[in-house]
C-alpha cells in the first residue's frame, strides 16, 4: 500500500503540463502517471500544479540590516511553510 497519491495534479513532463497522478511510499516518489493501487491519504490536486519544491532566488532576509521586520530565522520559517525548498 502506498502512503500518498496526489491526483489530478498538473506535472511538467516532457516539456508539456500533463494531468497526472504522483504515488509516495516511504517519503520518495514511487511513481508518476495513473495508478491503481490504494494509499493511506489521498490528496486531489485538481488543477494545482505538482512541485518538488521551489527556490526563492529574491530572498532579502534583512541581515545586516533592518532585522526587526525580518531576520534569517523568521524569513527561513516563513519560505517553509510557503513551500520554498531553497533559498539564496
Amino acid at each position: 500500500m502506498l502512503d500518498l497519491i496526489i491526483r489530478n495534479g498538473k506535472c511538467y513532463i516532457n516539456g508539456e503540463l500533463k494531468n497526472t497522478d504522483v504515488s509516495v511510499k516511504d517519503g520518495k516518489i514511487q511513481s508518476i502517471g495513473q495508478t491503481k493501487e490504494e494509499a493511506k491519504e489521498t490528496i486531489d490536486a485538481n488543477n494545482l500544479m505538482v512541485l518538488p519544491g521551489c527556490i526563492d532566488t529574491q530572498t532579502h532576509f534583512r541581515e545586516p540590516g533592518s532585522t526587526d521586520t525580518e531576520d534569517l530565522n523568521s524569513g527561513s520559517r516563513a519560505a517553509i511553510v510557503g513551500g520554498i525548498t531553497g533559498v539564496f
